[in-house]
Parts: C-alpha cells; sequence; structure tokens
C-alpha cells in the first residue's frame, strides 16, 4: 500500500511529493480501519455464538440433572434453538416490543391484534363490544415444530388463531389441509360439544392465539348483565 509502481515514475516537484505522501498515508489507513472492522465483525459473531451455544448447553445439562423426560428435553431444546436463530438474525419478537411500551400501552394494543382476529368469526363479527370484551382474554401459545395441538376425537374446547406458522389439519397420516398466518380453527367444537373430528400439528415454530369456551361463558355472563339484547342476539346466532 505504501509503494508507488517501480520507482520508474516518482514525483519530483515538492507538491507531488507531499501530495503522494498524503495518500501513501491514507491508502495505509483505511486499509488498517478495513482490516480492523471485518475482524472485529467476525469476531462478535463468533462470540455471540458462543454465548448462545453456552447458554443452551447450560439450559440442557441442568435439565438433565433434573432428571426431566426426553420428550420434555426435546420440546425445550427445539423451542431454545429457535429462539437463539432468531436472535443471531437480530429478529424482534412481538412480546418484546409489547415489553418496551408501558402496561397500558401493551395492553390496548395486544387487544387491537386479538380484535382483529376474533373479527373473522361470522357467528360474532356484528357483536364489536363483545369482540373487544374476548380480546382482553384471549391467550397466546408458542409451539414447537411437529407438536401435536390435538388428536381426533379429543374433547374440544378451544379455538385456534395462527399468528405465526402453519399449522396442518391431517387424519391417519393423510394430510387434508394446511393453514397459515391469519386463519383460524377449532371454531366448530367451540360452539358446540362435538369431538375433534382432525389432528393438527404443528409445521414450523408456531405462535397461536387461544379462546377456550371458558372465555365464552364468561364474556357472554358479562354481555348478559350489561346488555340482555346484545346477549339473545349472540346466543340466537
Amino acid at each position: 500500500m505504501t509503494t508507488v509502481g517501480y520507482g520508474d515514475i516518482t514525483a519530483l516537484a515538492y507538491n507531488e511529493m507531499v501530495y503522494s505522501s498524503f495518500i501513501m498515508i491514507f491508502a495505509s489507513c483505511f486499509y488498517a480501519y478495513f482490516i480492523g472492522t471485518i475482524t472485529a465483525i467476525l469476531t462478535n459473531s463468533n462470540d455471540k455464538e458462543n454465548f448462545y451455544d453456552n447458554k443452551l448447553s447450560t439450559v440442557m445439562k441442568y435439565l438433565e440433572e433434573k432428571k426431566v423426560s426426553e420428550r420434555l428435553q426435546l420440546k425445550v431444546r427445539t423451542f431454545l434453538e429457535h429462539v437463539i436463530e432468531c436472535r443471531k438474525k437480530n429478529l424482534i419478537y412481538e412480546r418484546d416490543i409489547l415489553d418496551l411500551l408501558s402496561p397500558e400501552l401493551s395492553y390496548e394494543v395486544r387487544c387491537s391484534f386479538n380484535f382483529k382476529y376474533l373479527g373473522a368469526i361470522i357467528p360474532l363479527s356484528n357483536y364489536e363490544p363483545f369482540i373487544g370484551l374476548l380480546a382482553t382474554r384471549i391467550t397466546d401459545e408458542q409451539i414447537n415444530p411437529y407438536e401435536i395441538l390435538f388428536n381426533k376425537n379429543d374433547p374440544s374446547t378451544n379455538m385456534y388463531f395462527i399468528n405465526k406458522g402453519i399449522i396442518q389439519m391431517f387424519d391417519d397420516h393423510i394430510i387434508f389441509k394446511k393453514l397459515i398466518k391469519g386463519e383460524y380453527f377449532g371454531e366448530i367444537g367451540l360452539f358446540s360439544q362435538d369431538c375433534r373430528s382432525l389432528s393438527a400439528e404443528s409445521v414450523h415454530f408456531s405462535i397461536l392465539l387461544v379462546l377456550d369456551r371458558t372465555m365464552i361463558k364468561e364474556c357472554l355472563t358479562i354481555v348478559c348483565d350489561e346488555d340482555f339484547g346484545m346477549y339473545r342476539a349472540i346466543i340466537s346466532d
């Protein structure tokens, strides 16, 4: 970086010498800065990867010492590997964003998210006050890849909204349908006593919003006390 040709062309005038010296010093500093930056990036990347790998090893070692079942260990490992992979890619979870807000704002934003999903239920779409009440009570679950949500003929008490991931509906290893973000399933069992007609399995790491029959009953009780006309209308639908 500090040589100029083979010496056949040289600076003769004083200004040429100053200019050449400046260029050589600048090029050397730029080269050193460039190499140092690349080295720092690679070092930080390796340090971050080692940090998360050590965390994972520590957790798994703890579970082994506590004699946790292999099935649960696998479930924990799969979940942590997904979280670590997201951290390495600097992906931000919805929960991380909500944690940055005040409790009041976090509550309002979460209800706004949930309201959008609940409004897709045809029998409830005309009753915004009731949907708003349900939006404050709905919960979310994180599901590992290939985790079974329920099997065919299981009791049906929950309805699910897909916030992230893919869920496949199957029976005897035959896949009937794959559901993606924004879709829902299990609504028939929520409003009736019928058992599950298909099994459900998470294809990828999924985040689901869960609405159960108990929440519906609690909210209906509140609506009945506040607006009996709406209560009758909802029950009729």
